[in-house]
Parts: C-alpha cells; structure tokens; sequence
C-alpha cells in the first residue's frame, strides 16, 4: 500500500515538473528554464512542507475516515441482518396467522355445524315428543268423548225406552213387572 502511494506521488510530481518546464520553455530559452527550476523547487519545497506537517492529519482524516466507512458498512450489514431477520420472523407470524385464521375458521364452521345438528336433534326429539303427547292428549279425548257419548246414548235409549214403556205399558204390567224384580232380589238373599 505504501508503495503504491510512493508510485502515485512520484508521478504527480513528475507530471507538475515537466508543466513548469514546457511553460518556462514557452516563455524565452534562457530565462524560462532557470524560471522553471526555481518553480520545480518552490514545488518540491512546498510538497515536502505539505509532505512533513500535512501527512499525519491527512493520513489520521484518511484513516480516520476509513474506520468511519468500514463501521458504517458493518452496522448496515448487522441492520440488513437483523431487518432480514425481523422480515423473517413477521413473515413467519403472516403465516402463522393465517393459519390460525384459517383454524379458527374450521372450528367455527364445525361447532357451528355440531349446534346445528344438536339443534335439528334437539327439535326432532321435541317433535317427536309433541306428537306423542298430542296422540295421548288425542286419544283420552277420544275416550272421554266415547264415554260421554255412550252415556248419553244410554239415557237416551233409557229416556226412549221409559217413554214407550209408559206409553205401552199398564197399570197391571207395572205391578206385574215390580212382582217378578222383587221375587228375583229375594231369591238372590
């Protein structure tokens, strides 16, 4: 490295030498070469001042600066880093969510699906309840209909009967009639 800034001086100072002798060589032969050696040595003395008081605090701005580049491209690296895995981790949780979503979407569907059916259950069997206390509630209706019916059928028929037997029937088969139920209670005795 130190060679090769050794290089590049030399060849700036070569090529600012030989600019002051061509411009000292344009300006008359004799007085131009003297007027360009005094300019090639107030060059070099003002290079060797530059060269003595100059190179530390360029070379400490220069290294300096180089420290500053370096640990600006190393904290871009360690935040490229820690970005990528931060995207990483956030995609992973996109993804993760996405999954529960759709898990939280799938258990929902399903117990909305199992209410659904406990609730067709559920009505079926209270239907199916109904229908046999209806037929029950029906069928003592029934039954109490047909009761109430036969009664009255019978004390019509016994209303019917005791006015054609009034009508038909006599003193003296009253008697008669009284006679025969008496004797068939005491005979029973």
């Amino acid at each position: 490295m130190k060679n090769y800034r050794a290089l590049i001086f030399t060849i700036v100072l070569g090529l600012m030498m030989l600019a002051s002798v061509s411009l000292g060589a344009e300006a008359g032969e004799g007085e131009g070469l003297k007027e360009a050696i005094w300019q090639a040595v107030n060059l070099l003395i003002l290079i060797a001042i530059f060269y003595k008081f100059g190179k530390r605090p360029i070379k400490e701005f220069l290294e300096n600066r180089r420290r500053s580049i370096r640990n600006s491209i190393e904290d871009a690296q360690k935040a490229k880093q820690e970005a990528e895995a931060l995207f990483k981790e956030y995609q992973g949780k996109l993804e993760r969510l996405g999954q529960q979503a759709e898990e939280i979407y799938e258990k929902i569907s399903s117990e909305g699906q199992a209410e659904k059916e406990r609730i067709v259950s559920q009505a079926t069997k209270s239907a199916a309840k109904l229908m046999v206390e209806a037929r029950k509630i029906g069928d003592q209706e029934l039954a109490k209909a047909k009761t109430l019916l036969r009664r009255e059928a019978a004390e019509l028929a016994v209303k019917l009967a005791q006015a054609k037997i009034e009508k038909n029937l006599q003193e003296t088969d009253q008697r008669r009639l009284v006679e025969e139920f008496l004797e068939k209670v005491r005979e029973i005795r």
